[in-house]
């Protein structure tokens, strides 16, 4: 199968390597070497991103930007997206289904899990840089492929509509994250108000900036921002409680949070990550963002713990799991640092 994929491209040599790469939530990848060479090869999830088109033009109009505006770096670079023998950003297969292919980046690495703070500040550092990069990008030019991505109204609407169903039978084993999410959930709107308001500006955003999503240079100072299938018009603030939200630790475990010494090294890694965002987004941040900075800290893991929720009343079929309760243990995870970031800054 992926032998007669490659053939769309026009790459030399002959198929030397097919490695299934493990992580992501949403697509299947692969590292592929023909040659000398490696590439990264991608079944897009078409659930997910039906409009593959539109959001493959929003990759290829935001790569080209930002490799001409890196021309004359050496610290940064963005994903080379390879088109097809007829000119085209993804292979539409016979069979339906959609692929696409980019350079293998061997001299850089993602992080899971920090080893160390330094990292959390590059990894941030470059996020903010990202941004900072594209503030000059016409948002306009940007398909919204993925709309009220991160409105919390409509993802209550989507949980709502998810506990009404009970498709898989499910809400009796988590009726506390019931509660607590319809209970709560509108104290969570602030930064969509804002921006209804015109208060928060409308930027080029990743709308996905986890740790993962960063690749670094472990000796030396490259990186490069990847999985972009999010970039689209949004707010900075999103990616800013995304960043931290994915340095807490694993997403489907909540540390214990009455342990000082724990919150203490939690404290040490947002500090890390806002060191480096803000550094590298100070000269477009404007104050009203700044000042709600915070607000987003306890926002992403609501967020995520109600998609997760609401996929665990649904059965479980967005996000892949690795056990059968693997939704619900995220959705506590995630709303249990929601409700601890809310009442630390209520208590502040």
């Amino acid at each position: 199968m992926v032998e007669e994929i490659l053939r769309a491209y026009d790459l030399p040599h002959e198929l030397r390597l097919v490695e299934p790469l493990a992580g992501g939530h949403i697509h299947r990848s692969y590292k592929i070497m023909k040659g000398v060479r490696y590439f990264f090869l991608q079944e897009i999830n078409r659930e997910v991103f039906p409009d593959v088109a539109a959001m493959m033009g929003n990759i290829r109009r935001v790569t080209d930007f930002l490799q001409a505006k890196y021309l004359e770096r050496f610290d940064v670079e963005t994903l080379n997206l390879y088109r097809t023998k007829t000119g085209t950003d993804f292979h539409a297969h016979s069979d339906s289904s959609c692929w696409r292919l980019y350079d293998f980046k061997s001299h850089l690495r993602t992080y899971e899990e920090p080893p160390i703070d330094p990292l959390i500040t590059r990894a941030a550092r470059a996020f903010g840089e990202f941004a900072a990069d594209l503030a000059d990008f016409p948002f306009e030019q940007l398909a919204v492929t993925l709309p009220r991505f991160h409105d919390v109204t409509f993802r209550y609407e989507q949980f709502a509509d998810a506990l009404a169903r009970n498709a898989a039978r499910r809400a009796d084993d988590c009726r506390a994250e019931i509660e607590y999410v319809e209970a709560f959930w509108e104290d969570f709107t602030t930064i969509d108000r804002l921006i209804a308001a015109g208060e928060l500006p409308v930027r080029v955003v990743h709308n996905d900036a986890k740790l993962s999503n960063v690749m670094i240079q472990p000796a030396g100072r490259r990186r490069c921002v990847v999985d972009l299938d999010t970039v689209m018009p949004g707010c900075l603030l999103h990616d800013y409680g995304d960043g931290i939200r994915s340095i807490l630790g694993p997403e489907d475990q909540l540390p214990d949070t009455s342990n000082e010494a724990e919150m203490q090294r939690i404290t040490a890694r947002i500090n890390a990550f806002s060191k480096g965002y803000l550094e590298a987004t100070h000269g477009i941040l404007t104050a009203t963002e700044r000042h709600h900075l915070p607000t987003a800290i306890p926002l992403l893991p609501f967020l995520m713990g109600v998609r997760f929720l609401t996929d665990f009343l649904n059965g479980d079929v967005y996000y892949r799991t690795e056990y059968p309760t693997h939704n619900l243990a995220r959705a506590r995870a995630q709303l249990g640092w929601a409700h601890h970031f809310s009442n630390f800054m209520n208590a502040s």
